[in-house]
């Protein structure tokens, strides 16, 4: 759409598990395309706390970079943290990963956001 927002991205930003099944299995897909304010599917999911669908980005082989941040330098954990999802917070902490250094836009950690 005119701000950038993929199929993919409003699928995982609603939680659509079976519609994000079914996208990530066309060839050729970015699975890492953003929107406008940089925010990627995962971002999307993260934001909104759909752990089943952010379970399946993250498997995904061409999800390339898990500290990927959006224009104001939010990581997927710094957005979590920000979002309140503690679930997601443990669930990405235990991938071992994970950033814990990024800097948002105002120079804070995601120790700062914690």
């Amino acid at each position: 759409d005119e701000n950038g927002c993929t199929p993919l991205y409003v699928a995982a930003r609603q939680g659509s598990v079976e519609v994000v099944k079914m996208l990530l299995q066309r060839p050729g897909l970015d699975v890492n395309a953003a929107d406008r304010w940089g925010r990627t599917p995962l971002l999307a999911a993260i934001r909104n706390g759909h752990q089943d669908v952010i379970v399946l980005l993250m498997l995904h082989p061409n999800t390339t970079d898990v500290d990927r941040p959006d224009k104001d330098g939010y990581t997927p954990l710094a957005e979590a943290i920000r979002s309140g999802h503690d679930d997601v917070v443990e669930y990405l902490l235990a991938r071992n990963d994970v950033s814990l250094k990024a800097h948002n836009h105002l120079d804070m950690s995601v120790l700062h956001l914690a």
